[in-house]
């Protein structure tokens, strides 16, 4: 065992110091192609959290404008109208109407505290909070009445809506075709007026 022994101490040799800068060199390119790999997949990853996060913010407050917006008032009279406008209490496309609870409704886009935001005013001005739009800001809200082939109107307003993401400036467009379902008769629909 002995004779083993001094055999391979007399056989050991070292690196050269070219073996240690190549294989050094070798170990920072892998990681440097490891480390852009991981960025560009952490990008990618941000990217759609960014696109998720909008949809989910997109399909809340279509949600609601669809909740608020279906259940107009139609009481047969003129007073229970709906008004499409291009330009409500703040500047911006709105609808009009008469809620469940009978009072006048306005939905339209505002701009709180510098951030456009959905705006729903009945007797007073309700807001989703800052937290719900996860970082999104809405560049755009606008009502249209769907119109039949042969050219009348329907008791179907489509909404549509586009929101910003503030961090990346990326945008997100979606719509929803909402029925009144209390205005169902071709006198009901022509009280669906668009201005």
């Amino acid at each position: 065992m002995g004779k083993l022994w001094d055999r391979l101490k007399r056989n050991r040799k070292g690196h050269t110091l070219i073996e240690l800068t190549v294989s050094f060199a070798l170990i920072g390119m892998l990681m440097g192609a490891a480390g852009t790999i991981l960025l560009q997949g952490m990008g990618r990853h941000y990217q759609m959290m960014a696109r998720l996060n909008m949809i989910s913010v997109s399909r809340m407050i279509l949600d609601k404008v669809a909740e608020e917006l279906s259940g107009a008032k139609n009481n047969g009279h003129e007073s229970t109208s709906v008004r499409i406008i291009s330009k409500g209490s703040t500047g911006s496309a709105a609808v009009i109407f008469t809620s469940r609870k009978n009072r006048r409704t306005e939905i339209t886009r505002t701009a709180k505290e510098g951030h456009p935001h959905l705006l729903l005013s009945c007797g007073q001005q309700w807001y989703f909070d800052e937290g719900i739009y996860q970082g999104c800001e809405i560049e755009g809200l606008e009502f249209d009445q769907l119109i039949k082939a042969d050219g009348r109107p329907t008791n179907v307003i489509k909404v549509s809506l586009t929101l910003r993401n503030k961090k990346t400036g990326s945008l997100y467009a979606e719509s929803r075709c909402v029925p009144l379902r209390q205005f169902i008769t071709e006198e009901d629909i022509r009280r669906i007026v668009t201005e």
